[in-house]
């Protein structure tokens, strides 16, 4: 699994921020191909300008730390990214 989240905001007035991505996650096959997991089946919605990810283990199941710029931070539990498509 693969999983993008991110935004740019800081650049010139003249570009603009980069701000369409909502995060996606990409499953792929151990032979190096990868599939784009379905928003609808995944549940996955990270907006905002995010800045840094970390994954821990914990005894209930992995969670992922999601930092934003100027932003609270935002917690993603595993069975709320629901990799069953």
């Amino acid at each position: 699994m693969v999983l993008f989240t991110g935004n740019f905001w800081p650049f010139r007035v003249q570009q603009g921020p980069c701000d369409a991505n909502i995060g996606i996650l990409l499953k792929g096959n151990a032979k190096g191909d990868f599939k784009v997991m379905d928003r609808n089946n995944t549940g996955l919605y990270v907006p905002g300008d995010v800045r840094d990810m970390l994954e821990l283990k914990t005894a209930k199941g992995n969670i992922i730390i999601v930092s934003k710029n100027n932003d609270a931070v935002e917690v993603l539990k595993q069975e709320i990214i629901r990799i069953n498509e």
